[in-house]
């Protein structure tokens, strides 16, 4: 159970550490 939730939250950073790649590789950072 805790484990889930932190997987989720983990799930969740991760999809922000890409989406925050991808906008600094495009140059508009």
């Amino acid at each position: 159970s805790h484990k889930q939730a932190f997987q989720a939250s983990y799930s969740v950073f991760d999809n922000v550490l890409i989406l925050v790649l991808l906008v600094t590789s495009d140059g508009d950072f």
